[in-house]
């Protein structure tokens, strides 16, 4: 590979896809006289566990028209673009027109083309994945075309946190809007996996501004966030929850953050150690009684596997599910019921009392290729629950369903 024709001209080739390469290079990094990759759109490379790095400054500038780049299991790839300090100072974007891209399980990555990703503007879906040395600036935040960020087992550089004030211009917003208009303007889809703690510590705190950069968010997974304490921000726009295999959860949301979560269709909750309620009770402090929590546009509240749940929410709060049609209770041996006050779920009719495994992996494993509606909303495929073993509500009753269950679980 290592011998290059001057002759390489493919200027019809859209899409390549190269795997276990043994050269040390993927493609020249001056481009031979006649080389002509003019149309190349989709670039996929797994398993080339020699390559160092995988485009010169020059290759890239060549092949500018990609828009889909996917990254494997390269084990000794440290720079993704190989650019010196004199090439950094073009002002050209490199690859201007990608849209699309996966770096996943590169161990010795350390940077994409520049720590900076604020030349990538027109980048709309991003992955990264077991890349650990891969650091993260806060420029990722402001890419103003994202519309899915997943992240997983990645390094976050100190000053790279949500709620830092950033100074954006922007006209026809006022000035307290003007600093968090910036970050994610377009995100849609986020999945935060054993990312590091500095990042999450942004989530700690009561009041921070996160919640109003989040405006077009709607999917959410957070998984193995281990010093997550619980789920601060305020997301307007959510439709669909995931919360997975946070040890540090006591409790997921506060009463004002759950009667925020107003476009809430779907909430899967599961394997979570410490949690004891979904919804924290702060003895009255927060809320009085009478008071009530709508959950408005619920439709399906998913409870897995968290041995130390007790209640959803033991507090003085009336709780209604208007619309919620399919309630999935798998072992949580602990919850004795569901609520401590009334409960409504006039179209609620049975409880499911099991599901398969491995459905959050699969939805975010296939998201990158999913595409959104008019309406911002992935075309997922309806998921068939009418072969899980179900019960009978007991006169439509949430709380005296649960306490059968305990019961038949005790004998």
């Amino acid at each position: 590979m290592n011998d290059y024709s001057q002759q390489v001209a493919l200027p019809s080739l859209k899409d390549l896809e190269l795997s276990t390469l043994s050269s040390d290079k993927l493609l020249p990094d001056r481009p031979p006289e006649k080389f002509n990759m003019q149309n190349l759109t989709n670039l996929k490379i797994h398993g080339c566990n020699s390559l160092n790095y995988l485009l010169s400054f020059a290759m890239a500038r060549n092949i500018a028209q990609l828009e889909h780049l996917e990254v494997r299991g390269c084990s000794v790839m440290e720079d993704a673009l190989a650019i010196n300090d004199k090439e950094r100072m073009v002002k050209n974007k490199l690859l201007p027109n990608r849209k699309f891209l996966v770096l996943e399980d590169l161990p010795n990555l350390e940077r994409f083309c520049s720590k900076s990703w604020a030349g990538f503007s027109s980048l709309a879906r991003l992955r990264i994945n077991n890349c650990p040395r891969l650091e993260i600036e806060d420029s990722i935040w402001k890419l103003p075309q994202l519309e899915i960020l997943i992240l997983n087992r990645i390094i976050v550089a100190q000053e790279a946190r949500w709620n830092r004030q950033y100074e954006i211009d922007h006209e026809g917003l006022n000035e307290d809007d003007q600093e968090h208009a910036g970050i994610f303007p377009c995100l849609k889809f986020l999945v935060l996996d054993e990312v590091a703690d500095r990042l999450m510590d942004s989530w700690k705190k009561n009041n921070h501004p996160a919640g109003r950069a989040f405006q077009n968010l709607k999917y959410l997974g957070v998984l193995r966030c281990h010093t997550l304490k619980n789920l601060v921000p305020v997301f307007q726009a959510l439709r669909f929850l995931v919360v997975s295999k946070c040890h540090g959860m006591e409790y997921l949301l506060t009463p004002s953050t759950a009667k925020s979560l107003t476009q809430l269709r779907t909430t899967l909750i599961e394997k979570c150690e410490r949690m004891i309620q979904i919804i924290a009770d702060y003895n009255g402090s927060e809320t009085e009684e009478g008071t009530e929590i709508v959950f408005d546009r619920l439709e399906e509240l998913a409870l897995r596997n968290l041995q130390n749940v007790r209640s959803f929410y033991s507090g003085n709060c009336v709780m209604k599910f208007p619309n919620l049609k399919r309630l999935i209770f798998q072992y949580c041996p602990q919850m004795v019921s569901f609520c401590e006050g009334n409960i409504s779920t006039p179209n609620l009719k049975k409880l499911i009392l099991s599901i398969g495994e491995g459905g959050v992996d699969l939805v975010f494993d296939k998201v990158m290729e999913l595409d959104f509606d008019e309406d911002g909303v992935l075309l997922f495929d309806d998921y068939d629950f009418s072969s899980f073993p179900m019960q009978q509500l007991e006169e439509g009753d949430i709380n005296a369903a649960r306490r059968k269950l305990w019961l038949n679980n005790q004998g």
